[in-house]
């Protein structure tokens, strides 16, 4: 079985095309690859599949410039679906749509200076490649709530919530380098406050027109090195609360940095892609 590994601001994944490779339990798969040390190691498995409804690209006309008249938001090229390591099958995951659009340009698949469709759990979703450097859409995002107090522990914290395609809680913190994500991150994400389903937990803080954020990630189940919903999340959320202005960098602990926009409501995340390799596992 043939795959390929591609990185996104500090992100990884295992990309394999499941219309050529039959893959009878792909949230056992993803078990079993994404656990480092021990087999490939990813913060996640994307599964090419086809689309439920064909899509279709932004034109060039006569003059060379790009019209969106043939592009049309209930279409789709490709339809990827998301597998955490933990065999949970995630709605999206920004950082893994900017990588799956890298691997369609490079694969053939779709053309780089086309906007791109792609169907997933949260709805279609749509990029454009530029060389190494990916642009995605996360949609509009949706049921916003800002500074409401969050016991954990006897410790108090004022959160902001918002779905970018899977739910984020940001909250702002003085000492970002030394906070305990991973160990606070954990309470927060099963908080009775978000249900049964979690949330993924973002810990920021403003610096110098730079947003710094540090992720603890729903189905990784630990710190990660970036976050693409997350990021997106943050720059949203801390717009609304009249901190930053759009657009802006955010600076993951990756050290890479992501660029977050707005365009028609919909929030954008930008930056660099790289295809690390192609491997192929035993039968």
């Amino acid at each position: 079985m043939v795959f390929t590994k591609a990185v996104g601001s500090g992100n990884d994944f295992i990309i394999i095309d499941s219309r050529l490779e039959k893959i009878p339990n792909p949230a056992k798969m993803a078990q079993d690859l994404c656990r480092r040390h021990l087999s490939v190691g990813a913060d996640g498995m994307l599964l090419l599949e086809k689309a439920t409804l064909k899509g279709s690209h932004y034109e060039k006309s006569t003059t060379g410039k790009t019209k969106a008249s043939h592009y049309e938001k209930n279409q789709a090229e490709y339809r990827m679906r998301i597998f955490n390591p933990d065999g949970s099958e995630a709605e999206m995951c920004g950082n893994g749509l900017r990588c799956f659009l890298l691997y369609l340009v490079r694969k053939g698949l779709s053309e780089a200076e086309h906007f791109i469709a792609v169907e997933t759990k949260a709805g279609l979703r749509r990029g454009k490649v530029k060389g190494n450097f990916v642009t995605a859409s996360l949609g509009e995002p949706r049921e916003p709530t800002l500074s409401f107090p969050l016991d954990v522990d006897g410790r108090q914290f004022t959160a902001n919530f918002v779905n970018t395609g899977v739910p984020h809680t940001i909250i702002e913190v003085e000492d970002l380098e030394n906070f305990p994500v991973k160990e606070l991150g954990r309470k927060i994400r099963f908080h009775p406050k978000f249900a049964s389903a979690g949330a993924n937990v973002d810990f920021v803080k403003i610096k110098n027109n730079l947003i710094l954020i540090r992720t603890y990630e729903r189905g990784v189940e630990d710190e990660t090195l970036s976050c693409g919903t997350g990021t997106a999340a943050a720059g949203f959320l801390l717009r609304q609360l009249g901190k930053i202005l759009l657009p802006v960098k955010v600076q993951a602990a990756s050290g890479e940095i992501l660029t977050v926009s707005e365009q028609d409501k919909e929030i954008f995340i930008a930056g660099e892609v790289r295809i690390v390799y192609e491997g192929t596992l035993p039968g």
